[in-house]
């Protein structure tokens, strides 16, 4: 029987409140109106829309005339940083290098134009502080670009610290508080421009707000033309539903930012007390970090392997954005992590609907498959069979991985930073009869090797000085960002083999 799904990843997207759903659908049914038409539908969806902006603006205490809809995030911040630059003399923008991908690319398409962009690193303590925000400040800088929450690690920047920089010389702030929104209400008094998104707060997806300061007034060049609306200053047509979602969501978290706060409090404490026998820690450093948001290193198994072991668990390895899922997290790379570390960690996200049966489930069940996986990478034998999901939903049992019981004769490893492979085995002069692997890899490698055990196990040494990844394959089963270090893997056999009839 399959087990009931737990979701773990509310920094990617959170599932819309039934609060929200019920007000979309009323804008779906009846509010179906377009908000600039001159007749009875077109004023009644024009009021909705109006009372919603209110809501929004009231809960930001900002004027509902500094709000600006959008698509989402992504769109806010290119609205703000492009169309802030576009206007300016200046032509200096100061970034940080954990930023999301969202505002990175969003400044490199700049420094593409002929801007100048300055991207500080964390220091030694993971942390970017108002001194070496001032300290990147010259005459040509024109703004500075913050995360307020970092949406892998959780760390909470000094937003306020950097706005009293900001403000003593005179440089725009813009603040991408995507991540501060579902945990806190954030201060907009401190910055003169903000992004977030609906979906991040129980809100609909393809939705977002950017608020851009009006006294004094900021110059702004337009960066998507078309008919703009009274409402949001919108180009295009305004989603109803879409809007009325989005401010049902926001006057939502007042009431839940104590308990929410609380719950993940207890819930980060209980998931590293439980996991700590593992050697399991919080990535972060010493920096200031939201409960709801950690990134765990887990030693000795990679980060998509560990998802594909609990697959009914929903987490991540990082930033739902980035596309790669090859490479290992920038923002833990800019924190002074090595690659191996940054690919053997995780990001689990709480939030409001997990409940406290489901997360205890979910601490058993982590628990679990990281001693099983940790049992192969080190080359032990453990008390179960692990299952391993691969390759979109097909099962694979890791049986023959279980090492068995005999003195090695030979042992051979390969260590790299996208698998770790030891060999031992007993050579009887003309076959391999004992095979024992140890092995930290992701699921379709673990897989190859299992596959490739069974073949080697018990056969002569041709069969290792000969090996090819189609003995246990077909190459076109095998992934193309795979099918290089299977080539590696090939080697190794047949060079290991080699030395046996050396």
């Amino acid at each position: 029987m399959n087990k009931k799904i737990i979701y773990l990843d509310y920094a990617a997207t959170t599932p819309p409140a039934p609060e929200v759903v019920e007000q979309m659908t009323l804008g779906l049914s009846q509010i179906w109106g377009n908000a600039s038409s001159e007749h009875i539908l077109g004023h009644a969806a024009h009021r909705h829309i109006d009372e919603a902006l209110s809501v929004v603006a009231k809960f930001l205490n900002v004027e509902q005339s500094t709000l600006t809809l959008t698509s989402g995030a992504t769109e806010s911040i290119n609205l703000a940083l492009k169309g802030v630059m576009r206007a300016q003399r200046k032509k200096h923008i100061i970034a940080i290098t954990t930023e999301h991908k969202a505002t990175l690319n969003t400044v490199q398409a700049l420094v593409k134009e002929g801007y100048q962009a300055t991207f500080l690193a964390p220091n030694e303590a993971g942390q970017i502080t108002k001194e070496m925000v001032e300290a990147a400040i010259h005459e040509e800088t024109a703004i500075i670009t913050s995360l307020w929450v970092n949406n892998e690690t959780g760390e909470i920047y000094d937003i306020e610290g950097f706005s009293e920089v900001a403000r003593r010389h005179k440089v725009l702030l813009h603040v991408d508080a995507t991540q501060a929104m579902p945990h806190f209400k954030p201060d907009f008094s401190w910055v003169d421009l903000a992004s977030f998104t609906a979906h991040k707060i129980y809100g609909p997806k393809g939705i977002g707000v950017l608020y851009q300061r009006d006294f004094p007034k900021i110059p702004m060049v337009a960066v998507i033309d078309g008919a703009k609306t009274e409402l949001g200053h919108h180009v295009g047509t305004l989603a109803n539903h879409q809007i009325m979602g989005l401010a049902r969501a926001v006057q939502l978290l007042p009431g839940h930012y104590a308990t929410e706060h609380q719950h993940s409090e207890q819930r980060l404490a209980a998931l590293l007390d439980h996991l700590a026998p593992y050697g399991v820690t919080r990535n972060g450093k010493e920096a200031k970090l939201t409960p709801a948001i950690i990134n765990l290193h887990v030693p000795n198994i990679y980060g998509e392997t560990l998802m594909a072991a609990v697959s009914q668990l929903c987490f991540s390895r990082g930033s739902a954005c980035n596309s790669d899922e090859t490479l290992p997290s920038h923002v833990l790379t800019e924190l002074g992590y090595d690659t191996k570390h940054a690919r053997e960690s995780v990001r689990i996200s709480l939030g409001r609907y997990l409940l406290a049966f489901d997360f205890q489930r979910a601490l058993n069940d982590l628990g679990t498959a990281i001693a099983q996986l940790q049992h192969i990478a080190k080359g032990e034998r453990c008390a179960t069979v692990l299952p391993v999901v691969h390759q979109k939903g097909s099962d694979i049992h890791l049986k023959l991985l279980h090492p068995q019981d005999f003195t090695p004769t030979h042992s051979f490893d390969l260590d790299r930073n996208d698998v770790v492979i030891g060999l031992d085995l007993k050579h009887d002069g003309s076959k391999v009869t004992h095979l024992s692997i140890k092995l930290q890899a992701t699921p379709f490698i673990l897989w190859f090797m299992n596959e490739a055990a069974a073949h080697l196990r018990g056969n002569d040494v041709s069969a290792w000085e000969n090996f090819r990844m189609t003995d246990v394959m077909e190459t076109k089963n095998a992934p193309q960002n795979e099918l290089r270090l299977v080539m590696v893997i090939e080697t190794f056999i047949r060079e290991s083999g080699q030395s046996l009839s050396a």
